[in-house]
């Protein structure tokens, strides 16, 4: 494992903050939006593709995402009929966004779900570039 210290300066060279700070406000405020009483978040050191990286986690115990719904989510104005009852006046934008923002960074962006009822925890990874 990376130690995140070590790589923090040159992987903050490398990226729009105002833009990476929205993916981290936008996936905690879509966690504590649908989480049942926790979220859960952390920022480690990870290697990704042979290269270094760092990777947000962020977790609830919410709702959860039904298996075929977890392609859907990062597709614009799309949202899982379980989002839509929980809250109906979202858009479907906010995570097609934190999509666009990451991959623009050379990163990737995923969700994982046991299931409805079960929970969620999205993962960010972006890239760290020496300078």
């Amino acid at each position: 494992k990376l130690e995140v210290e070590s790589t923090v300066d040159a992987f903050l060279h490398n990226l729009d903050p105002d833009k990476i700070r929205e993916v981290f406000v936008n996936l905690i405020a879509n966690g504590l939006k649908y989480a049942q009483s926790r979220v859960t978040n952390s920022l480690e050191g990870a290697y990704a593709g042979g290269r270094q990286a760092l990777r947000l986690r962020v977790g609830d115990d919410g709702m959860g995402i039904a298996p075929q719904d977890l392609a859907k989510l990062f597709i614009k104005f799309s949202r899982t009929d379980q989002a839509q009852k929980a809250d109906p006046n979202g858009l479907g934008i906010g995570l097609y966004f934190v999509k666009r923002i990451v991959e623009d960074h050379g990163g990737k962006v995923w969700a994982e779900s046991e299931g409805l009822g079960k929970g969620s925890t999205f993962f960010v990874e972006l890239p760290i570039q020496k300078k």
